[in-house]
């Protein structure tokens, strides 16, 4: 949603990191040392078998997209990608992050926390979208 990510197919395995703009499944996998982030999220075990991964969401998770500087850094470049008017931003973010226009509660709460804001409430915002529930979790 940030636009960094690099959609490049293929290629060598990276690290995780916050120079990485790749995806996930392009990441280096250590059968020695868990990267953290990947623990943190319940990556299985890469030394074994697992036909399913489970799902879990725990505090440390719910921490990771409030505090980390990586989520920060992507909300941030999201709030970049939105143009317009502060109404005409609320909708473009729920169409870009959840593919649907705010209901109207929505929109009165997105407009009362950024009203006459600077760009830096217009991240935090954005950061609250990419922590709710509709944007982890199909449906």
């Amino acid at each position: 949603m940030s636009g960094n990510l690099d959609l490049k197919e293929g290629g060598l395995a990276v690290h995780l990191g916050k120079e990485n703009k790749r995806r996930t499944v392009y990441s280096f996998v250590s059968r020695r040392k868990m990267e953290a982030d990947f623990a943190l999220f319940d990556f299985p075990n890469p030394n074994n078998t697992s036909e399913q991964r489970n799902a879990t969401n725990v505090p440390p998770q719910r921490l990771y997209f409030m505090n980390n500087e990586w989520v920060i850094t992507q909300a941030k470049s999201v709030a970049a990608r939105l143009k317009g008017d502060d109404s005409q931003r609320v909708d473009a973010a729920y169409r870009l992050l959840f593919q649907r226009m705010p209901s109207t509660p929505e929109k009165k709460l997105g407009l009362a926390f950024v009203a006459g804001k600077d760009e830096k409430t217009w991240s935090e915002y954005t950061q609250v979208l990419l922590t709710s529930n509709e944007f982890q979790f199909v449906d």
